[in-house]
């Protein structure tokens, strides 16, 4: 690929980092083991949430935020899947009553709580399966519990409620930034240990050229970066979205930040230095999705002519450059992010 350096360099922007979904990761991730999660979350669809097999309890934890709009809304629900009992959560219990809920396909709704909509949330339901009930946790606080237990296993339905004949219902009008599943009851502090990690505004970093070139979906392509800052804990992921569909990608590492227009004769702009590394061993298709999560070893970022070891203290600086079409064939380059290593 060619890497041409410009004379003219323009300033870039530094936006605020997202860090509430890092610190959730890097929480989750330090606590009980989880059996299922997933922080590139695609709403309505189906996820295998493995057997959650415990006898005593399993604990549902999600990061949404959802709206009143349509009918009653699940943010996750099976019919007929053979592994779990026919029920849903709700983010709505029924159209209208703004209420959170437990349904028991066939037998009960239980209304919980006064639903918040159009914010950031953090929800947990805890089954308890001895004492069968289910208890809502809501941004670290129990805010109501219903008197049976929901076990959720298997092939489910994540922002609707899933039948195995194929059949969806209660679908979602809103997006999900986070949900984790556990085989054990998560104990209340852990809860809102998870909660408050959550709403953190201590982040790792932060957005660069907020002003990158549109692609051919209409939007700039998005990179941020989630998991830890501090180097012992090697956790860090590129989350890359908003790019056109069924296109090839790379993701790009450097030690400087730069703005080069029509980088490499590509319809976007360079926000890393041009002396980058490339993650040349993870060359990614964006799929139907247009996204994709490309993991970060810090003990080896593919930088210079070996790779380097990250220390705490350095600063890198990521972007994304992707095949496009607008309407010929071209390339174009994500937003890009930059971390501050502890």
């Amino acid at each position: 690929m060619s890497r041409f350096i410009y004379a003219a360099l323009c300033s870039v922007l530094v936006a605020p980092a997202q860090a509430d979904l890092n610190q959730w990761l890097t929480a989750v991730g330090q606590g009980t083991p989880s059996a299922f999660q997933s922080h590139v979350v695609v709403v309505p669809s189906v996820v295998n949430l493995g057997p959650i097999n415990s006898s005593v309890g399993a604990t549902y934890e999600f990061i949404v935020n959802g709206t009143l709009d349509g009918a009653s809304s699940a943010l996750m629900g099976t019919r007929g899947n053979g592994v779990s009992v026919d029920c849903a959560l709700k983010f709505e219990q029924h159209s209208n009553t703004g209420s959170y809920g437990v349904t028991q396909a066939g037998v009960a709704d239980w209304s919980i709580s006064s639903t918040t909509v159009n914010l950031d949330v953090h929800l947990c339901f805890v089954a308890d399966f001895g004492a069968g009930t289910t208890t809502l946790y809501e941004d670290g606080l129990l805010v109501g519990s219903v008197p049976w237990a929901a076990h959720l296993a298997g092939d489910v339905g994540l922002g609707h409620w899933y039948s195995a004949t194929g059949a969806s219902v209660d679908p979602l009008v809103g997006t999900f930034s986070g949900v984790a599943v556990y085989d054990s009851m998560l104990l209340a502090t852990e809860i809102a240990d998870h909660s408050n990690a959550f709403h953190s505004p201590i982040g790792i970093g932060g957005s660069l050229c907020p002003g990158a070139s549109a692609n051919s979906t209409g939007s700039a392509g998005a990179l941020t970066v989630v998991g830890s800052a501090n180097v012992a804990d090697n956790l860090l992921s590129l989350e890359v979205s908003q790019l056109p569909a069924d296109q090839f990608a790379i993701c790009l590492v450097s030690n400087g930040q730069s703005f080069i227009p029509n980088f490499g004769g590509s319809a976007g702009n360079l926000c890393v230095t041009a002396n980058f590394g490339i993650f040349a061993n993870q060359v990614r298709n964006t799929g139907a999705s247009g996204a994709f999560s490309v993991p970060v070893d810090l003990t080896a970022l593919p930088f210079g002519s070996s790779p380097v070891s990250v220390s705490p203290g350095d600063t890198w600086y990521f972007q994304a450059w992707h095949r496009d079409s607008s309407p010929v064939g071209t390339s174009n380059l994500s937003q890009a992010y930059y971390v501050q290593f502890q």
